[in-house]
């Protein structure tokens, strides 16, 4: 093994013949984004790697001249952690990179990546960061807190992503590293490998670095039931910038039916190995682009309509089904709210949650209502309606890729939320691609959908369900006419949207990185416009013609953007992260010099004006900021100031800015609000860990009931936080919201403020605040005050527990109350009512006015207007 020389760059990966494409992948994004003047040096650790592919990966040398080596250690070194029990995916090389300070004993430094990731800047930089007085350097994990209070340690350190870490390899060889671990070996759950060991042995030797050298891509964060730090100015750029893209998660970009936003980088960099071959095979496949099954040169799609309609849709040739374009939903019957679970879950473990059904020859869902038709060919195989069934999910993963319009059809007569919910769904997985949404009400009962769903309200001559597959009833001629309309309606729409296009030049995408448009009349194209996007080279351009003459064109890239009118260049913008510069005619006009905190403005060259956050200078005006007032100065003179008072700390500034930031950001979510009472002991709280949670008053204390952390808590009462101030656990909660008239004296680093109406004079059974920049009703319970700011942040749909309002039957709380909760609760029993109907009339108007799905989970019911649920079915 060759001695590190000091100008080198060191790189782990682990690998074996199953993944070497991957691996090659990585090195080729390093090596393609390198300096010429560095020197790399790859360790491929893997104890199963063919003669042939170690042939094919040295050929990676012809991108960046680099060293590759592929050390032989003995494996008995990890037999110890055969007996951690892991993820079933994992196996014991997951341990690999643990022996690294070992197998290298030369090398002061190591940086260790994983095979399913792709590199999009130089990692030289990542190189540089120095970890002296550290083990290890990673990017905090999307996960932290909760795997922190998992393993136990003190919450002031982090967990981290073991995916992509610097290895201080010296210092770990000096402190005796391996056998630390070794000695934790069936005292901690490792359920990720060597990522737990490395957290919990080290947790107080880890230095954290910028989530750019580690960027899951945002979606992941939810998934794995983590928040967006949204606030951490270093996350946001990463998410726009990364320098490494990590694939964690099953949405892998090798699988075809990946629609991950980063996966033409994985397919840019395969391109580059000797495995480019496999590239092709993972283009997805437009499934539309067959005439002969949708001859209307649109997609159609079925989502639970009914058998009959589709049959319907076939006969008339509109489009045909076949075993090579089946979908999920094609032959099936699907709740509505199976359907929309099913997309959420991007259609995870679909066949693992289905039984069969002997006695009905089906495969059922009973939870969502879900009865799939198995095929005749396969009645007694399973493995092969279960190949059926991947495929036709595959096909619809691939379908919802197809730049060309969709119309996806549904037959519904209820739930016009879910329905609605369903919409939304739909538009974000088509990103941009146009489709539309057909509800076939049969019963003309839908009321309230969303203006671009098209409404088909045909009604259906049939009486009950079972006529739909009766063979007699589908010979009348009611049923005949039925169908037949339908699919006229339908067939219209699709006309319609044609002719629009034609009229109008409706967006066509060629690919996804193209768009064009037009307008045309009596056949002649009076102008079009087309734009192209390359999303590797960060370039875009556009073009306008008139009668086919080229009139403006524009070009842009990352840092620059130049337009030309009749070729003629005219404007050019150029941007970087220090300096702005406009050009007009070639002449520099203007130009913004960034510095810390300061921006410098110039005008021919000349400086015009300064600004800080505090002081702004505009030739001889100048203004300056200090507390609540603002001192303008002319040639230096104070000529007048400016006074701006605040009548409450909701109304500051910087808390109305953080109030804004929060409207609709968890738009399509869930949420729980929990209340204080004795109820919660009939409930397993442990199941809320990982879901949005908001507590009130003294919620902070169902942390002995197993709720280890609440996303959001809402104190409302005075006398109520001065009791709590001296218990107040401010790690407790994500972002705290306190009344305006409570002085926080708790060192809370997320709060917010919040104004109310007077108790009296504006009672919440008349009034609902859908703005909280604005005071809140106060209904005389503290819940309220969390239902509309929960409204307020977009939730969809905000179910309570623990919030039963039966004082006079059980008094107290879940929890140990004191003397003065025991004389503040004579008070709520007054004001029983008020809350009740504040609580009904706040409830009704969510639901209609913002189609807000509002349960009540709590084992007693004391609510009677809200739909009832049971709280355990919730999770299933």
């Amino acid at each position: 093994m060759k001695k590190q020389i000091s100008q080198e760059i060191n790189i782990c990966l682990s690998t074996d013949d199953n993944y070497i494409q991957h691996t090659a992948t990585v090195v080729a994004s390093i090596l393609s984004n390198a300096k010429k003047s560095d020197n790399y040096h790859f360790y491929i650790l893997s104890s199963q790697l063919s003669d042939e592919n170690k042939k094919k990966f040295d050929k990676l040398k012809m991108i960046k001249d680099c060293e590759i080596d592929y050390p032989i250690w003995d494996n008995k070194l990890l037999t110890p952690f055969k007996r951690v029990k892991m993820h079933a995916h994992l196996t014991l090389a997951t341990f690999n990179r643990l022996l690294i300070p070992l197998l290298f004993p030369d090398l002061n430094k190591m940086i260790y990546i994983d095979s399913d990731l792709v590199v999009l800047s130089d990692i030289s930089e990542l190189d540089k960061i120095d970890i002296t007085n550290y083990y290890f350097a990673g990017v905090k994990d999307a996960n932290s807190k909760a795997l922190v209070r998992k393993h136990g340690y003190d919450d002031k350190y982090d967990y981290i992503n073991a995916g992509v870490i610097i290895i201080n390899c010296k210092e770990l060889r000096e402190n005796n590293y391996f056998n630390k671990m070794l000695k934790q070996i069936g005292k901690i759950e490792a359920k990720t490998g060597d990522q737990d060991f490395i957290n919990f042995c080290f947790h107080n030797k880890i230095k954290l670095i910028s989530y750019k050298w580690n960027m899951y891509h945002k979606f992941h964060f939810e998934q794995y039931g983590g928040i967006q730090p949204l606030n951490d100015v270093d996350y946001v750029e990463a998410v726009k910038n990364p320098k490494i893209v990590h694939f964690v998660g099953p949405d892998k970009p090798w699988n075809c039916n990946s629609n991950h936003p980063y996966k033409k980088y994985y397919l840019k960099y395969l391109e580059m190995t000797p495995w480019k071959s496999l590239v092709n095979d993972l283009i997805p496949k437009d499934i539309f682009a067959d005439k002969n099954l949708y001859p209307f040169d649109v997609g159609i799609i079925s989502l639970g309509c009914n058998e009959e309609i589709q049959t319907y849709l076939t006969n008339s040739g509109v489009y045909r089904i076949t075993e090579v374009n089946c979908m999920p939903f094609d032959n099936c019957y699907a709740s509505l709210q199976g359907i929309v679970s099913t997309l959420q879950q991007n259609f995870a473990n679909i066949f693992n949650d289905l039984k069969f059904n002997e006695n009905r020859g089906y495969f059922v869902n009973e939870n969502l209502n879900f009865f799939f038709n198995k095929d005749r060919d396969c009645l007694d195989n399973n493995g092969l309606f279960k190949k059926r069934l991947d495929m036709r999910v595959s096909n619809f993963k691939l379908a919802v890729l197809s730049s060309k319009p969709i119309f996806f059809i549904l037959k519904a007569n209820s739930e016009v939320n879910l329905i609605n919910t369903l919409y939304e769904k739909i538009k974000k997985i088509r990103n941009g691609n146009p489709f539309k949404l057909v509800v076939i009400d049969q019963s003309n009962s839908l009321r309230g959908l969303k203006s671009d769903i098209i409404h088909c309200t045909i009604c259906s001559p049939f009486d009950n369900a079972t006529q739909w597959s009766n063979p007699q009833f589908n010979k009348t001629k009611e049923a005949i006419l039925y169908r037949q309309n339908v699919v006229n309606y339908i067939v219209k729409e699709i006309k319609h949207l044609k002719k629009i296009s034609k009229i109008n030049g409706w967006v066509k995408s060629s690919s996804n990185s193209e768009k064009r448009c037009f307008f045309s009349l009596f056949n002649l194209k009076l102008f079009s416009m087309r734009m192209q996007n390359d999303v590797v080279q960060k370039k875009q351009k556009g073009i306008f013609r008139i009668l086919g003459i080229p009139l403006f064109l524009w070009k842009k890239d990352i840092t620059k953007t130049i337009y030309w009118f009749l070729n003629f260049r005219i404007i050019k913008i150029k941007m970087t992260l220090k300096k702005i510069s406009f050009y007009f005619l070639g002449l520099k006009l203007f130009q913004v010099k960034k510095s810390c905190n300061q921006n410098t403005y110039y005008f021919l060259g000349v400086r015009i004006g300064k600004k800080t956050p505090n002081k702004l200078i505009f030739l001889f005006l100048s203004r300056t900021r200090s507390g609540i007032y603002s001192i303008y100065k002319l040639l230096g003179v104070p000529i007048f100031y400016r006074k701006k008072a605040y009548t409450s700390t909701a109304q500051l500034p910087e808390n109305t800015k953080k109030l804004k930031k929060l409207k609709n950001k968890y738009k399509g979510k869930r949420c729980f609000i929990i209340g204080g009472s004795p109820s919660l002991n009939l409930l397993d709280l442990r199941k809320l860990n990982g879901e949005y949670t908001c507590t009130v008053g003294k919620g902070y204390k169902l942390v002995e009931k197993g709720l280890c952390h609440s996303t959001f808590h809402v104190f409302g009462d005075i006398f109520g936080y001065a009791e709590s101030s001296t218990e107040l656990d401010v790690n407790f909660s994500d972002i705290y919201f306190f009344r305006s008239a409570i002085d926080c004296i708790n060192n809370v680093k997320h709060k917010i403020f919040f104004d109310t109406y007077e108790r009296e004079t504006n009672p919440a059974f008349c009034g609902c605040q859908l703005d909280i920049t604005k005071p809140l009703y106060c209904g005389k319970t503290v819940v309220l005050y969390a239902l509309q700011i929960m409204a307020y942040l977009g939730f969809s749909e905000i179910i309570f527990i623990g919030v039963d309002l039966n004082f006079k039957k059980i008094q107290g709380h879940v929890y140990q109350s004191t003397s003065k909760e025991s004389q503040r609760e004579q008070w709520s029993i007054l004001n029983q009512k008020c809350m009740y109907d504040s609580l009904r009339f706040c409830t009704e108007y969510l639901i209609k006015h913002k189609n807000i799905k509002i349960l009540n989970a709590s084992p007693v019911d004391g609510m009677h207007f809200m739909e009832k649920s049971s709280f355990d079915n919730l999770f299933k």
